[in-house]
């Protein structure tokens, strides 16, 4: 496509966006991931959007992960193993997380890292409201849809 070129303005665009007031943040989160399928260039942005994550907290942090989710959904396949394993570990990290939202957007990450590369991984976690953190390991058949 034509504006491949033109994509790292944008992008870089949306991830200052994510320090911004809520609405904005939210819009840029969505755009960000819904951008990154044209991207040629994903590793970058997963490994920076990693370092943003370290240093933030909040609805900044929720951004984030929303940003981070909609990239590994929308282009997944380009990731390469070692980022999608820092993915991994930073999400399992975060499944532990005192904020609800944070727990959830981290399950949601884990599970789409399941379709997308599920050999990768052996443990697969699900949040269930009422029950908490349920952990499922050696899962070794076909990928198990955990609810997005």
């Amino acid at each position: 496509m034509a504006l491949k070129p033109f994509l790292l303005q944008p992008q870089t665009t949306f991830v200052k966006f994510l320090q911004d007031n809520p609405s904005v943040r939210s819009s840029a989160a969505l755009a960000l991931g819904k951008l990154s399928v044209l991207s040629t260039r994903v590793d970058p942005l997963v490994r920076g959007l990693l370092s943003n994550l370290h240093a933030s907290e909040g609805g900044v942090r929720e951004a984030i992960l929303v940003a981070l989710k909609g990239v590994i959904k929308h282009a997944g396949k380009s990731v390469s193993s070692p980022v999608k394993t820092r993915v991994f570990d930073l999400s399992n990290e975060l499944i532990y997380n005192d904020d609800e939202q944070i727990r959830s957007s981290s399950a949601r990450i884990l599970g789409i890292i399941s379709e997308v590369q599920f050999s990768t991984f052996t443990c697969i976690y699900s949040i269930c409201s009422t029950s908490g953190i349920y952990h499922l390991c050696n899962i070794t058949t076909a990928p198990v849809k955990i609810w997005l």
